[in-house]
């Protein structure tokens, strides 16, 4: 898992430019976002990931979805490491 991890690394998501639809953080602005931007940036991934699923139910959607959701974890992994 670990080399999975290292190679997607935190650019592939971090690269996002532009969001579908914002995450409304639940705390506002803390410590969290000065110590750990990351963790916020992986919360926010994560929720988008869930409310924008694939229109059309295809096998690729699924595949792009759940690499998606696997670069989430690597991520949450590194971090928590």
């Amino acid at each position: 898992m670990e080399d999975d991890c290292a190679s997607s690394g935190y650019r592939d998501i971090l690269k996002r430019n532009e969001l579908i639809r914002k995450w409304q953080c639940p705390w506002g602005a803390t410590v969290i976002d000065e110590v750990a931007p990351v963790f916020r940036h992986i919360l926010e991934e994560n929720h988008l990931s869930s409310s924008n699923l694939p229109l059309e139910d295809s096998k690729e959607n699924r595949n792009a979805w759940w690499s998606r959701r696997k670069k989430l974890d690597c991520l949450l992994y590194e971090f928590l490491r």
